[in-house]
């Protein structure tokens, strides 16, 4: 016998009949029975068969996994503290780790502020008087995290940080974005928790063997083996939870103002914080960092095998679904990024409501480089209009200015050594398959006048380009020579860039 308890579980949180969702399916209400029952498997190439019931079943998980995020904007109780809400009515928990506290006996109090936590999935009892054993047979998952907030500065924005592929939950991470004027979380979206409490050497050098799978945590990372499975049994549906919880918590975070709460991702933490705002809306704004939406259509190396899973890329990239976010969002990475190839960047960019891009030359590919960026947090802080330190464009590039044309900058008062770069290839970019093979552009320089007003030659021989622009502020410097995490460029400068042009040949 199959086990589908879940399918019943999910058709009755929304409120549907089982000849509701065999209707979606295209299939009879007897069919759906007998696989809620767990009397037949269900056959998902039956569904592959017919492009039609393909699209329906897709529509159909999604709006099930829509229900689940909607679910998850609850009272948020503190365990051992709080008591279970009147009536058994559902509360996400959050268990403080005292032991596991980071920076134990750190001197600066942005460091000791930060404290180790589970945080729990709902539930209507406080999960902390039962053993992870028992945790693990009633199926209530958690999460670990690190969370903190700005000492002294009264109300302020937040962040919800996800690491990336290689990573976990990272302690470093919050403190970059405190160090910012953010609140932060950082989640460990592997199902892993930190048995030593701290950070080891270098900001994400913490030893492998300091993270240990967690009892009562959900599974790791699957890259989509388990797409044709039951929406619990895939990791991304997992994430994706961990990430709507982690937003709950900090929005009732005291001291945190609950709507500037903003969400960025580090790789596959980009992919999951880009898919995520296709389901909670909440956030106040988004930062993916190197990989997005389009990986299906990458040249860099494939992430999770989307280039060849059609399924998996229409469930989870659907880019008609993103394009509806309306969640401002700035999209990060550089033009020769081992996975996101820059085409798909552009790509990404143009289907955004209200989109931002920065190809930021020779981003490296890193935990601590993607954590690290500035312009993460200013364009956090230029969303909620707490300050605009970000250079900008008049107006969008595109092909159809040509190779000659002029355009205005419009830079931030008080910095200083604004410089501007035309990047560009010859030749379109072909498939690579690493950042050593990575595509190479060649590089002139800009020049505008004291408006501000820079002018553009393209030469006629460039297959693509894009502007990249930088100037100094001493106020991002000041910041930076207190941060843990380092991008390899000098302190200080803020990029930004125009999109990725590409002329038909």
């Amino acid at each position: 016998m199959y086990v589908y308890q879940r399918l019943k579980d999910i058709r009755e949180d929304l409120d549907k009949k089982q000849e509701d969702i065999a209707l979606v399916l295209g299939i009879t209400r007897q069919q759906h029975q007998l696989y809620e029952s767990g009397k037949r498997e269900m056959p998902m190439h039956h569904f592959k068969e017919n492009a039609f019931n393909m699209k329906r079943y897709i529509a159909c998980l999604q709006e099930m996994t829509q229900q689940k995020i909607n679910s998850l904007d609850l009272p948020v109780l503190v365990c051992g503290k709080d008591a279970p809400r009147p009536g058994g009515a559902a509360a996400i928990w959050v268990e403080y780790l005292p032991e596991l506290q980071p920076y134990k006996d750190s001197e600066d109090p942005d460091k000791a502020g930060i404290s180790a936590v589970f945080l729990y999935a709902p539930t209507t009892f406080d999960p902390s008087y039962y053993e992870d054993e028992e945790l693990k047979d009633m199926g209530i998952l958690r999460t670990f995290a690190y969370i903190g907030k700005p000492v002294g500065e009264g109300s302020v924005p937040g962040i919800v940080c996800v690491h990336g592929g290689l990573g976990h939950a990272y302690a470093t991470y919050v403190l970059e974005a405190i160090k910012h004027g953010f609140a932060a979380i950082a989640i460990d979206t592997e199902g892993c928790v930190n048995t030593t409490g701290g950070t080891t050497g270098s900001a994400y050098n913490e030893l492998e063997a300091a993270y240990v799978k967690d009892v009562a945590g959900h599974m790791g990372k699957d890259s989509f083996a388990n797409v044709e499975g039951a929406l619990e049994g895939q990791w991304i549906y997992n994430a994706l939870c961990d990430i709507s919880i982690a937003n709950t918590v900090l929005r009732a975070t005291e001291g945190v103002v609950a709507e500037e709460v903003g969400l960025t991702g580090i790789s596959w933490g980009g992919l999951l914080t880009s898919t995520a705002i296709c389901y909670d809306e909440r956030f106040a704004f988004c930062v993916p960092i190197y990989i997005s939406f389009h990986m299906a259509e990458s040249l860099g190396s494939s992430v999770g095998g989307l280039n060849t899973n059609a399924f998996a890329a229409s469930l989870w990239q659907d880019e008609a679904r993103f394009a509806a976010s309306t969640v401002p969002t700035m999209l990060i990475s550089s033009e020769k990024d081992g996975f996101a190839s820059v085409d798909v960047l552009s790509a990404t960019y143009r289907d955004l409501k209200t989109g931002y891009i920065l190809i930021k030359p020779g981003l490296t590919h890193s935990q601590s480089a993607g954590a690290s960026i500035p312009e993460i947090y200013c364009f956090g802080k230029k969303i909620l209009e707490k300050g605009d330190t970000l250079i900008t464009f008049d107006r969008q590039i595109t092909e159809k200015d040509g190779h000659e044309y002029r355009v205005g900058l419009k830079i931030p008062d008080g910095m200083t050594n604004v410089t501007a770069t035309l990047y560009y290839r010859t030749a379109p970019i072909e498939p690579y398959s690493s950042f050593a093979t990575g595509p190479d552009f060649k590089s002139m320089p800009l020049s505008f006048d004291d408006a501000g007003v820079l002018t553009v030659s393209v030469p006629t021989s460039a297959a693509c380009y894009y502007i990249s622009v930088r100037g100094y502020s001493e106020e991002v410097r000041a910041v930076k020579e207190t941060t843990p995490n380092y991008d390899g460029f000098e302190k200080g400068y803020l990029y930004t860039s125009s999109d990725f042009i590409q002329f038909e040949k």
